[in-house]
């Protein structure tokens, strides 16, 4: 415990210091120079550190810039529903509507169904689309055709993936080995 006579040592000692302090910090509140002081002689550590690891602006801005580059050179189940959907546009606004020769009226369609796919999860796998991480675009979908007699994108129903591994079943002898099929066996022996 700290007393009064101390405590007043420790308040002159506080004075002292922030006079030499104070110099520099002639606006500090004595009531905090006090309490560092105080702290310092308690516990043996200075209130006040220095950050070691402090960055600067153009540091920070080449760190963000590359986690840029690194998130859009992702896969495309790997990508936010934002930047799929933002991909989704451009798709149709530039590749769609150039292939398929789409009108204005047409194209807000196109948009709004396969954004709902989008919405919906049927376009999240890899293998329902071409993407080409590298430069970020979608070359075109698997799971939608676009219908020329009615001008529309559908769902394309035939479909299949792929990539699924064929499962082949476990063979398993049809006699369960138990006790008694057993000791029948070594009977037969």
């Amino acid at each position: 415990m700290i007393t009064d006579e101390q405590n007043s040592i420790i308040d002159n000692n506080a004075k002292n210091i922030s006079n030499q302090i104070g110099k520099e910090d002639t606006g500090a509140c004595k009531e905090y120079q006090a309490l560092k002081y105080k702290t310092m002689i308690a516990t043996g550590t200075n209130i006040e550190k220095k950050i070691e690891n402090e960055t600067n602006e153009e540091q920070l801005n080449k760190f963000l810039e590359s986690e840029i580059l690194i998130n859009k050179s992702q896969n495309w189940n790997k990508l936010s529903k934002t930047e799929k959907s933002n991909k989704i546009k451009y798709y149709v606004n530039n590749k769609a509507k150039n292939d398929y020769n789409l009108n204005e009226e047409e194209t807000l369609n196109a948009k709004k169904y396969i954004l709902h796919m989008l919405n919906r999860n049927q376009i999240n796998k890899n293998n329902e689309l071409n993407y080409n991480k590298e430069s970020g675009n979608i070359e075109e979908f698997h799971v939608i055709l676009f219908n020329e007699n009615n001008r529309k994108f559908t769902l394309n129903k035939k479909f299949n993936p792929q990539s699924k591994k064929k499962r082949t079943p476990i063979k398993s002898d049809p006699k369960k080995k138990t006790s008694k099929n057993i000791g029948i066996k070594k009977k037969d022996e």
